[in-house]
């Protein structure tokens, strides 16, 4: 197990979402994912009509998830639950060097990040999100929009 960020980073292959979305595992197959692999998955989502969420984004994800399944989610503020107080601060050279190990995975997220803006202004309308987030830990109730 992977004890820093480099040692976790150093793993031999880059692009985990690229490589997960076209269902080749890399360190099964042997192979890396490339720039045919990138083309191969946007060809996918769109033949597929693929929906796309983007997480800097939920609010709006969730109001694409509630248009496309004809249904609401019953509240319209939702927990934060995944945040962490030991969350390391990462600089700018380290995530420089990630996104360069990650490219593909980078296009892919631009790619998915082009669609869902699409999906949003078709979909939404220009209606707002009507979504609030709440940190629970918070000592007081201070919902912040999405």
């Amino acid at each position: 197990m992977p004890e820093t960020l480099e040692d976790f980073l150093s793993a031999p292959y880059g692009n985990p979402q690229l490589s997960f979305l076209l269902g080749d595992t890399q360190i099964t197959t042997g192979r890396a994912v490339d720039e045919d692999d990138l083309e191969r998955a946007k060809e996918l989502i769109a033949e597929l009509n693929i929906t796309v969420g983007i997480l800097e984004r939920y609010a709006e994800s969730l109001a694409v998830f509630e248009h496309l399944v004809g249904r609401q989610i019953p509240s319209s503020t939702i927990e934060i639950q995944n945040q962490s107080p030991d969350r390391l601060e990462i600089d700018a050279a380290t995530r420089d060097w990630i996104a360069r190990r990650n490219h593909l995975d980078v296009a892919l997220y631009e790619f998915a990040a082009a669609r869902f803006d699409a999906q949003v202004a078709t979909l939404l309308k220009g209606t707002p999100a009507r979504f609030a987030f709440e940190d629970p830990r918070a000592s007081q109730t201070n919902p912040v929009s999405a």
